[in-house]
């Protein structure tokens, strides 16, 4: 009875404390108000669907903006607008709600409670739970988006043994968060390795109960797991793509992804290959040996010509980068757009489509009959140059200097304060307040936040927890290799922990987000830190409970 009694209490303290720990994280974002930013490709695209959403125009008359984004955030934008709650509140509860189902995930694979709390602490008072809520960027629920897949999958794995409704919840969750991530932003592909070793570990631990502890798990539930979220996507990608069909004549679910576009983009990496260099995905030489063979794109030479000596869109590779005379990184994209809007080929998609599809024809022929010489590297696009071996060394660079601008929030501190120097620029700010039904004059972040003092400490926790995370795995790794040797008659557990595998998906998680990031640093632009925003959760909670792992591990092989 006086068990009973102690563990209710417990519970509602925890109950408790979650509570506060929310409020707390609420109240510090409640006065801010989303920065009006200008643009045009991002913010004001964004806010432009959802307006025409709204009007039930979907995305509005075409033009050559009007499918460069996908469509999922703004119909998010629409939705919050009409319930007229602040944006950057319900932004923030998104966040909220992700980090509490991540949580739960957590405790479904047995964490203990105290582990859980201090990942949820960590996770709500994270800069990732502020700064990215107040823009009109998909930032804003992308990391929360993220977050619920991996906790969706988590919680597949702690829960495959467990009741068909605590399972069916996480299958909601999982499938849910996962169709709509993959058509928020253009790159979700970054997900694939962890969704991979994901079906990989739940086959396998579903395998390994019912050999040593004859518990069931029935292989319908790996099936779901496999089926649910792979049919919500589908269906989500299937829908956006037919309603753009019925308005403007094109299946896609947005243009960049448009076949005859991607086609013509990773055709014209592939010309004048002994000119390419890392950052330039289309060489000043490989666009005069394009003009020469195609009749289609010569028409884009007197735009595409003006695109240099630091104008137009060569202005940013030659401030950011120090290339002036070329098209650097993804702004080569965009150029390249414009120029077909600057012959007028936007009138309609369809008629777009069809120039991009014609210019790739003929630069096909051209590789093929021998009139050109072309790379027959497929791993080019409009962002990025082909990838060849000599890249390694410069991807591996990359890849350790993404890594301590994650742990030192690089060049965050500085676009915070370049945003609040814009503030001033009144003139959107009552277009934007139709949509975020929270804007205010003055600076709407810096008066709650020490934003120096908040990213310093949460730097100082992130490299002392990745320090003693590296010692005990060292250790872990030197107590199996001495077992081993010396014949120890310690065994491990026949069936991995769950809390074990846990770690390698968030480990997983992290590592992918930061592939891609490196590969965009190494061969496109210099990365951003809001591109590493989507990693915060995982790596707080990795960080905390990587932990005990070793520890945990020696327990049970006692």
């Amino acid at each position: 009875m006086l068990l009973t009694t102690v563990d209710k209490l417990s519970t509602y303290f925890v109950f408790l404390l979650y509570g506060c720990l929310i409020a707390g994280s609420l109240w510090i974002c409640l006065d801010c108000s989303i920065f009006p930013l200008d643009g045009i490709h991002d913010s004001l695209r964004y806010l432009g669907m959802a307006e025409t959403i709204q009007r039930g125009e979907w995305l509005g008359n075409y033009n050559y903006l009007t499918l460069i984004r996908l469509p999922v955030y703004s119909c998010f934008l629409a939705l919050n607008a009409c319930s007229g709650w602040p944006l950057h509140v319900t932004q923030h509860v998104f966040y909220l709600l992700s980090i509490t189902v991540l949580a739960a995930a957590l405790r479904a694979c047995q964490l203990s409670k105290l582990q859980v709390i201090l990942v949820f602490a960590g996770c709500a008072f994270h800069p990732v739970a502020f700064y990215p809520s107040l823009f009109v960027l998909t930032e804003g629920i992308y990391t929360s988006l993220a977050t619920g897949v991996l906790a969706g999958c988590l919680g597949l794995l702690g829960s495959i043994g467990e009741s068909a409704l605590i399972y069916s919840s996480w299958l909601i969750v999982t499938s849910f968060c996962l169709a709509v991530f993959w058509y928020i932003r253009p790159e979700a592909i970054w997900i694939l390795p962890v969704l991979g070793v994901f079906i990989l570990i739940l086959f396998l631990r579903a395998s390994r109960m019912r050999q040593f502890h004859s518990i069931k798990a029935p292989r319908g539930r790996i099936v779901l797991a496999l089926a649910v979220p792979a049919v919500a996507t589908l269906s989500l990608g299937w829908t956006i793509a037919s309603l753009n069909e019925r308005y403007y004549g094109i299946r896609v679910t947005h243009e960049l992804a448009e076949p005859n576009f991607v086609d013509f983009g990773r055709l014209l990496t592939r010309l004048a290959p002994e000119f390419r260099e890392p950052y330039i995905p289309v060489s000043s030489e490989a666009l005069q040996t394009d003009y020469r063979v195609s009749p289609h794109t010569a028409m884009l030479k007197p735009f595409l010509s003006q695109q240099t000596g630091g104008k137009g869109w060569s202005e940013f590779g030659c401030d950011i980068m120090g290339i002036c005379d070329e098209l650097a990184g993804g702004w080569s994209m965009w150029a390249i757009r414009d120029a077909v809007n600057s012959i007028g080929l936007y009138g309609n998609a369809k008629q777009a489509s069809a120039f991009y599809g014609a210019a790739a024809q003929e630069l096909s022929g051209a590789c093929k009959e021998g009139r050109i010489r072309c790379s027959d590297n497929p791993t080019g696009n409009l962002l990025a140059p082909p990838l060849t071996l000599n890249d390694g060394p410069r991807l591996l660079q990359s890849f350790f200097r993404v890594s301590a601008h994650t742990l030192n929030f690089q060049g965050l501190a500085e676009a915070l304060k370049a945003c609040d120097e814009i503030y001033s620029h009144q003139d959107l700010v009552p277009r934007y307040n139709n949509i975020t039904h929270d804007q205010r004059p003055g600076p709407p972040l810096t008066t709650v936040l020490n934003v120096g003092l908040h990213l310093s400490v949460y730097s100082w926790i992130q490299w002392t927890g990745i320090a003693i995370m590296l010692i005990l795995g060292l250790y872990d790794a030197l107590r199996r290799f001495r077992n081993k040797n010396g014949k120890s008659m310690t065994r491990e557990p026949s069936v991995i922990p769950v809390y074990d595998l846990a770690g390698w998906l968030m480990l997983i998680f992290v590592c992918s987000r930061l592939v891609l990031v490196s590969y965009i640093d190494a061969m496109s632009f210099p990365c951003h830190i809001r591109y590493l925003f989507v990693i915060y959760p995982a790596l707080t909670a990795l960080v905390i409970t990587a932990f005990s792992f070793p520890v945990r591990r020696k327990k049970i092989s006692k």
